[in-house]
This record gives C-alpha cells, sequence and structure tokens, in this order.
C-alpha cells in the first residue's frame, strides 16, 4: 500500500473515531469490582444517559466503596475509583504490523490496578480524555 493512501486511510479512521466518541450513549449497566477477580454487573434503568449512570455509578461507590466502570462501545471506558473521582479512557484504532501486512486493531486493556490512575497504565495506546473530580463530563 503506498504510503500516501494509508495516510489518507488513517485520517479518516481517526475522524470516525472523533465522530463516535461524541455521539449519546445509554448505558445498559456497570461492572462492579467485588474483590480481585472478582466482578459482576449492575443493572442501570432503561434509557440511561452517559451523564445520568455517572452519577448513579458515583452514589453507588459513595456506599459501597467499590471500584466500578462504564464499558462503552469498545471506544472508551469510564474509571470510578474509591476517593478518587473519575476518569475517561478511550481506545483508538491502532495500526499493527502482521505478516506481510498492517491490521487496525482495537484493544481494551483490562481497568487499571489499584494504586494507578490511567495515565500510568502500560498500555499505551490508551488515552485519557478526560480525568475529573467529581463532575460529570458534559455529554450531548
Amino acid at each position: 500500500m503506498q504510503p500516501d493512501v494509508l495516510e489518507y486511510v488513517l485520517e479518516l479512521d481517526r475522524e470516525e473515531f472523533e465522530y463516535a466518541l461524541s455521539l449519546p450513549v445509554y448505558s445498559n449497566y456497570f461492572v462492579v469490582r467485588y474483590m480481585p477477580t472478582g466482578y459482576g454487573p449492575v443493572n442501570l434503568p432503561v434509557g440511561t444517559t452517559e451523564a445520568e449512570a455517572i452519577e448513579i455509578v458515583q452514589a453507588f461507590q459513595e456506599h459501597h466503596r467499590l471500584r466500578c466502570c462504564i464499558k462503552i462501545r469498545q471506544i472508551r471506558t469510564i474509571f470510578f475509583e474509591p476517593d478518587a473521582g473519575f476518569s475517561i479512557v478511550a481506545y483508538p484504532p491502532v495500526l499493527k504490523k502482521r505478516g506481510g501486512g498492517l491490521i487496525v486493531a482495537l484493544e481494551t486493556p483490562p481497568c487499571p490496578p489499584k494504586c494507578q490512575t490511567v495515565d500510568d497504565r502500560k498500555d499505551s495506546r490508551a488515552i485519557s480524555i478526560n480525568r475529573v473530580a467529581q463532575k460529570p463530563p458534559q455529554c450531548v
């Protein structure tokens, strides 16, 4: 493949990714970490927006003091840590060499370990969109 064609395709992919990030999201559930390697879903009311889901998870977390996350369409995750607010991480498409060609891969690493912020994680392909104390982002 010619380099200029590849650059053009990558630019289109970046634009589509940015567009996908801007779409409204209606979460069905969030994930709770009950203990190491012990995770479970908690259902949200039907039609819950991303901002409402953030508020619900924060209220849940204030009462139960457990780590949680909301996974959104394999393009971003919202991680909640007790006493640390939440952070939003996006997973842009990544080009990888495989054999004699390139492939686009969406990789979604697990929830970050305790005592690490999103920026400390080993997976450098994940980009931090927003680090917020207690206020949810403005969702469209």
